[in-house]
């Protein structure tokens, strides 16, 4: 009796570790994580083959740099964006571009606002 149990745990413990492997979660994160190192890489290539793109890209740093500063965003965000921004500013500016133009984001958040305020009248506590 001992033995079929144990033979059916050991059964078990592959299958959660190939289901783990490959399950949605962990092909998405190594998808976006193969997709930022490919962006790094190329970008890392225009950087060292053509200096005056990337004197272009040092350009726009600097002025998205000071953009980042006067906004009025919390600080940690702040330097959240400053650092790789210097670091590796080819990358980091495209990456400021493309994740703050998100339109889906907006448009879920204005959908949000609507609802909230559709609601908020049902929201009211009742005195008694």
């Amino acid at each position: 009796m001992a033995e079929k149990i144990s033979e059916k745990i050991q059964k078990k413990k592959p299958k959660k570790l190939i289901n783990m492997i490959f399950s949605q979660k962990t092909t998405i994160i190594l998808l976006l994580a193969l997709q930022l190192i490919f962006i790094f890489i190329i970008f890392q290539s225009f950087a060292v083959h053509y200096a005056y793109l990337h004197i272009v890209f040092s350009t726009v740093a600097i002025v998205l740099a000071i953009y980042i500063l006067n906004s009025s965003e919390n600080p940690a965000y702040k330097l959240a964006w400053i650092v790789p921004l210097v670091i590796v500013p080819i990358f980091t500016v495209v990456l400021y571009i493309l994740l703050k133009n998100q339109f889906s984001t907006r448009k879920v958040r204005n959908l949000y606002a609507k609802k909230s305020a559709n609601t908020r009248p049902f929201l009211k506590q009742m005195n008694r």
